[in-house]
């Protein structure tokens, strides 16, 4: 039997550790990875915060201590889980294990201390010595990354992926560092991991670090693929964050605080949609214009009139589960919000915030209706791992039918109510596209 101390409120903190082939061994501080979900780390800052210099230097000295113990030469991270419940940063912490290789989280160690890690890797493998002994090793100001997932908090965060319509960072912002592997019209696929980018600030205590990253993602453009961009910036806002009061179960314990409200768009975001339509039908107008060499032409006219009108046009928006009615009339020219074409949605970027809202168009409305009822499609792209049904089977409703992964993940195919399996489409192996039909179900609605 294994037995292990259960702790109440826990802090993550690792250390950074480097070694040479010559028998030189350093750290380079300590970064605190407590905001995580499904164990995966979101939010990672340097150093960590409320940790006391002489608690640093005891993490430093075990962290340095299991290198040697190995003989470890390169980049490396030793991690700890330390019992905040009653000290924070500063109770009892107990290793948890090391990392023989630099981390996506390394740039908060970069920043604070001024030193390349990936020139130092690269040096220290060709058999050169550490430029530097741990009494050279300084910390400057205070750092902290966010990792941008593909990704929906709103929805458990369940990967997404699809083609990035705009990915786009203002500069103007000093202190910043944007780490992509995406820009805008790339695809994001199921294949990897769901992190598009790492956003990195820097400034020279945690309040500045953590405003100039939020401002940063409130600036931010990154539309296509459901983000986790707006949960981030509310965490870094989050009163319990601000005052360094972060532990593992943050984000559980506030997860109601960092999604977005449920709530229909406001009249602000309603005008931007409205405006986007009116500008798309001013510039095609423009174009048939253009087409026409007759000066009489219908085509000529730009000014939005309209045939068999009785008073202003009407737009109808979805935005999830509501409808709204619009006029024309209400467009905005310029109300400072963005709007972006994604596909046949428009999405309106309210800083940090994006509202994704679907023009709606009868005859399109009237074909999807024609869909058979019972349908289970796939959330996302991604491979069959588990079909627990056959043709004919009664099912109840939250059973599991088919397990789907995708993004290193697995998500279950619920039953949305109690039936009979009519239909498996897919066997174990079998790669699917988003929204193709993996189930169907006879239930007593149909």
């Amino acid at each position: 039997m294994l037995i292990e101390k259960y702790l109440t409120r826990s802090r993550h903190i690792e250390v950074q550790v480097f070694a040479d082939g010559a028998g030189n061994a350093i750290h380079l501080g300590e970064r605190d990875c407590s905001l995580q979900r499904r164990h995966q780390k979101v939010i990672e800052e340097a150093p960590a915060p409320g940790l006391a210099p002489a608690r640093r230097a005891e993490l430093g000295a075990a962290a340095v201590a299991a290198a040697r113990a190995i003989g470890y030469v390169g980049a490396g991270t030793v991690e700890f889980i330390v019992d905040a419940a009653e000290q924070g940063a500063n109770g009892p912490f107990h290793f948890m294990e090391m990392n023989t290789r630099l981390q996506v989280e390394h740039p908060v160690t970069e920043a604070v201390t001024g030193y390349d890690l990936v020139e130092w890797q690269l040096r220290v493998a060709a058999g050169e010595t550490l430029p530097v002994t741990q009494d050279d090793v300084r910390l400057d100001g205070h750092a902290i990354e966010v990792r941008l997932y593909a990704e929906d908090p709103a929805r458990g965060f369940l990967p997404s992926a699809g083609r990035i319509a705009l990915f786009d960072l203002p500069e103007g912002i000093d202190g910043l560092r944007l780490d992509a592997g995406y820009r805008t019209g790339d695809t994001v696929a199921t294949d990897y991991d769901a992190m598009l980018a790492k956003l990195i600030a820097h400034g020279p205590d945690r309040d500045a670090a953590r405003e100039r990253l939020a401002r940063a993602l409130g600036r931010l453009a990154l539309v296509g693929p459901a983000t986790n961009q707006a949960f981030l910036a509310r965490a870094l806002r989050h009163a319990e964050f601000a005052a360094g009061a972060i532990d593992t179960g943050f984000i559980e314990r506030c997860l109601d605080a960092l999604l977005p409200p449920a709530e229909p768009p406001g009249d602000a975001v309603l005008a931007a949609a409205a405006g986007h339509v009116r500008q798309d039908r001013t510039a095609a107008a423009a174009v048939m214009a253009h087409r026409s060499a007759d000066p009489h032409s219908p085509w000529r006219i730009a000014d939005g009139w309209r045939a068999n009108l009785d008073g202003a046009e009407m737009l109808r928006f979805r935005c999830g589960d509501s409808e709204m009615v619009v006029p024309v009339s209400i467009a905005a020219a310029d109300g400072g919000l963005r709007s972006v074409a994604d596909g046949p949605d428009i999405v309106i970027l309210d800083g940090a915030d994006q509202i994704r809202l679907t023009l709606v168009r009868p005859i399109a409305e009237a074909a999807a209706h024609e869909a058979a009822p019972g349908t289970l499609t796939a959330p996302m792209p991604g491979k069959i791992v588990q079909v627990n049904v056959v043709p004919g089977d009664l099912v109840t409703r939250g059973q599991t039918l088919m397990v789907l992964e995708a993004m290193k993940m697995e998500h279950a195919i619920a039953a949305p109510a109690d039936g009979r399996v009519a239909a498996v489409g897919f066997a174990p192996g079998d790669q699917v596209g988003e929204g193709v039909e993996l189930l169907r179900l006879e239930t007593g609605e149909d």
